[in-house]
């Protein structure tokens, strides 16, 4: 089962003031997804396939991880290998607010993923900007 509601840019950067970092969460309509922990030192990316075997029930099948330092523009990769960890979760989307706010799409997980259990609809389509790794990039 999918859930198209998922499909999307999702980000805890706007629900929390003056963080030093964020988490970012990508899910594609290919069943496919990451999730990008960023800092001020670099970030994080976890590759994963997800599925939704029951509704309000998220399935994270984490595959690869990469590892980042330097800032957005220049980054370099420092590790990559493979990732072995299944994070299984109940998830609500609703309506709610930013920090500011602002009306929002939240995302709400009984898991948190990198750091973040909450997060806002950012854009219902990636972009290669999303994908540090360039996993889900042509070759």
């Amino acid at each position: 089962m999918s859930e198209p509601q998922l499909i999307g840019v999702w980000s805890d950067a706007y629900l929390s003031v003056g963080s030093m970092e964020a988490t970012d969460l990508i899910f594609t309509v290919a069943g496919v997804g990451w999730s990008v922990l960023s800092t001020a030192a670099g970030c994080e990316q976890i590759l994963f396939h997800w599925s939704v075997p029951e509704h309000g029930r998220l399935v994270l099948r984490e595959e690869r991880y990469a590892r980042f330092e330097g800032h957005l523009e220049s980054q370099v990769l420092v590790d990559e290998h493979g990732w072995d960890e299944t994070i299984e979760t109940a998830f609500i989307i609703r309506p709610g607010r930013d920090v500011g706010g602002n009306p929002a799409t939240l995302l709400e997980l009984d898991e948190r993923i990198s750091f973040g259990d909450q997060f806002q609809l950012i854009r219902r389509e990636p972009e290669a900007r999303d994908d540090p790794a360039g996993w889900t990039q042509p070759r």
